[in-house]
């Protein structure tokens, strides 16, 4: 059976448990946002009002996410059947992230914290205040509780990218001269490539992941109220790989200007000399232009 990955890792490595803001039975408004709590609850309420926290160790824990991001682009034309040209483009992005810990501790409630206790923590005026902020009647803002950690020990990270961008243009055919055809071909090549790495270890117990209870208040009235586990895409070891994968702004849209003819072309310099030719039929004509 094929595990369903609950927990979502910390927005950074550097909150500590039981002193820091991210906690067991902690109320926030944010799933992605774990360390602003809008309220939370003490030791002693913790022990007596909510299920028992159970904590699983695992010895020598190492995890290895990896993404890579590959565009490439190739535009062809042929010119009156006599000469070719083929312009290629590729741009490729690699990510690599290590987590290492001598151990990791789960902490998490064994059940859901009765329907009572989630009514009780939800009546607060502060909660209150996330839930109506849209001030739209019958529509409520979900929030979150924080029901499992996992604490690091001994944690260290390696992040590894690397990025590559490269490109060509390719040229050949047959050109008409008196003396009869003669045949042509140029074909130029480059790329270039970063590579970057980041390493440390705490050198204290560190957050490392939380899991959430989702809850909901249904109802025109609202009356009702709904709670589950959060599934999250972000939840680390799942099969979505959008959290620290490739950003979406590194790789650039390949955009086109239509052109109306000729006289409409941007100039370039005083030496270029740009000419047309028109290739087809009916709707199918198109007209090629030569910057030369």
């Amino acid at each position: 059976m094929a595990q369903r990955p609950s927990y979502l890792l910390a927005p950074n490595f550097h909150f500590k448990p039981g002193t820091g803001p991210i906690a067991l039975g902690s109320i926030i408004a944010d799933p992605l946002q774990p360390h602003r709590a809008v309220t939370s609850v003490d030791e002693a309420t913790l022990r007596t009002a909510y299920p028992r926290v159970e904590k699983i160790t695992d010895e020598n824990r190492s995890i290895t996410r990896g993404s890579n991001r590959n565009v490439s682009m190739a535009v062809w034309a042929q010119f009156v059947q006599v000469v070719s040209a083929k312009l290629s483009g590729e741009h490729s992005i690699s990510l690599r992230t290590n987590y290492a810990a001598e151990a990791m501790e789960t902490q998490y409630f064994v059940t859901d914290p009765t329907l009572d206790v989630i009514k009780t923590r939800i009546e607060s005026p502060r909660v209150q205040a996330v839930i109506k902020a849209s001030g739209l009647p019958g529509f409520r803002h979900p929030v979150y509780m924080v029901t499992g950690l996992v604490i690091a020990k001994g944690f260290t990270i390696l992040k590894e990218k690397g990025r590559n961008v490269g490109g060509g243009v390719e040229v050949s055919g047959d050109v008409p001269t008196p003396a009869g055809d003669i045949g042509l071909g140029m074909n130029v090549a480059k790329s270039a490539g970063v590579e970057e790495s980041d390493t440390w270890k705490a050198s204290e117990d560190i957050v490392f992941a939380y899991q959430l209870l989702k809850i909901e208040i249904k109802g025109w009235k609202g009356t009702e109220i709904q709670y589950d586990e959060l599934r999250h895409k972000a939840a680390y070891l799942s099969n979505d790989d959008d959290e620290d994968e490739v950003e979406d702004d590194e790789i650039k849209d390949i955009t086109t200007r239509a052109i109306a003819s000729v006289d409409d072309m941007p100039s370039i310099n005083k030496e270029t000399r740009i000419t047309s030719v028109e290739v087809g039929e009916g709707e199918g004509r198109t007209t090629c232009i030569i910057a030369g």
